[in-house]
């Protein structure tokens, strides 16, 4: 995190794009954080997490399978809301990934809940609302 501030000190950035890093991060709201502190005022980040009703994790959950990829966190949509929300973004929109088909590597495009990761994008907000209030 320190290597960003250094590299960071003086330029903003337009977009940030951060794909499936965020779950395996000790303190995500850091990151966030660090994120909003580089971004532009119109700029906009795009956050991608797994997601937790995916058929994947819930095969995991109810086999109690390892989770080989080492997520420290698994994030559902109010949980992303509020994070950007204390890291002083708004949710602009939210997109599905694919649904894999069980047994086969055929993807489907999907914005459903059932997609294996959810696409959060947010833009710096003129005030934080924090679990449907504004602090």
């Amino acid at each position: 995190m320190q290597t960003l501030r250094n590299a960071c000190r003086y330029q903003e950035y337009d977009c940030i794009v951060c794909l499936e890093l965020l779950e395996h991060v000790p303190k995500p709201i850091d990151l966030l954080a660090e994120f909003r502190r580089v971004l532009k005022p119109g700029g906009r980040v795009v956050v991608s997490v797994p997601n937790p009703y995916s058929w994947v994790e819930i095969y995991r959950e109810v086999f109690r399978r390892p989770d080989p990829e080492g997520h420290l966190s698994a994030f559902t949509t109010p949980v992303i809301e509020n994070l950007l929300a204390l890291a002083g973004f708004r949710l602009e929109r939210r997109l599905g990934t694919s649904l894999r088909v069980p047994k086969t590597v055929r993807l489907l495009s999907t914005n459903s809940i059932l997609a294996r990761s959810r696409i959060y994008v947010a833009r710096p907000a003129e005030r934080v609302i924090f679990a449907g209030r504004e602090l």
